[in-house]
């Protein structure tokens, strides 16, 4: 019998799209390194003491609505790629949530290891993912003040697993090993004691080798910072001590003579 491959068969994204997260995470990195670093007297913000916004311990859930569209084969060698073996979901919706345990290591910068759940349903197929996702936030433009203390970008790089069953749950499409990266920008205009909530919007990719799929969600995220306490969340960032435009005081000589100030 003659084997027909799909024409739309798998691309081999595995080295590409490590590589390219991995560029895209030192470029966020780079770019949040806050503005006039140079100064000796500024150490880049990793210091707890002095912390605005975000320090020591951190954890936080988000839910979304997802879409995504999801192609895969059974995880057998003679049946990737071949076309009478083929579940593709096209446009598919439905949800997905997170949750991850990690710090924050400056006002601008916090990692966290958590797990993530996905499941869509499209062309009477349905697809669920399970993954396990190291995940970095940064706030590159924190030190502009202002709405940006609360703007961030992020990514997360993880692995799983994904099965795409019909409607008589049977399994037609399994990933097998499942690379993840996903890239997102968020935004935290609430915030109360030491939460803080908003909306974010994320892209998401998998892929292995019998498994080929995109995703984007659109939700809301809580988030919870160990510190600072809340009293020492200043209103303005210029009162904030560490803000690098805020020159140092340093002790100078002391007037004398008659007419000194006391």
């Amino acid at each position: 019998m003659r084997d027909q491959r799909s024409s739309s068969s798998l691309s081999s994204p595995g080295a590409f799209g490590v590589a390219l997260g991995a560029g895209v995470l030192v470029a966020v990195l780079l770019v949040s390194l806050p503005a006039r670093a140079q100064q000796d007297d500024w150490t880049g913000g990793f210091d707890a003491e002095k912390a605005k916004r975000r320090s020591d311990v951190t954890f936080g859930v988000a839910a979304s609505g997802a879409m995504a569209q999801i192609q895969a084969f059974p995880n057998e060698g003679d049946k990737i790629g071949d076309s009478r073996f083929e579940a593709d979901t096209g446009a598919a919706a439905g949800y997905n949530f997170k949750l991850w345990l990690g710090g924050a290591l400056a006002d601008w910068l916090t990692f966290g290891i958590g797990v993530g759940v996905t499941s869509v349903s499209g062309n009477d197929l349905d697809a669920g993912s399970t993954a396990v996702l190291f995940r970095v936030e940064t706030f590159p433009l924190f030190y502009q003040g202002g709405v940006f203390e609360d703007l961030g970008i992020y990514g997360d790089f993880g692995a799983g697993s994904m099965k795409v069953k019909n409607q008589d749950q049977e399994t037609v499409g399994d990933s097998g090993a499942l690379s993840i990266i996903g890239l997102g920008v968020l935004w935290e205009p609430l915030q109360f004691s030491k939460f803080s909530a908003g909306p974010f919007l994320e892209y998401q990719r998998l892929f292995s080798l019998s498994l080929d799929g995109h995703a984007g969600f659109l939700g809301f995220r809580l988030a919870f910072y160990g510190g600072p306490t809340p009293p020492e969340r200043g209103p303005d960032l210029q009162d904030y001590p560490y803000h690098p435009s805020v020159a140092p005081v340093r002790p100078g000589p002391q007037p004398s003579g008659p007419g000194a100030q006391e």
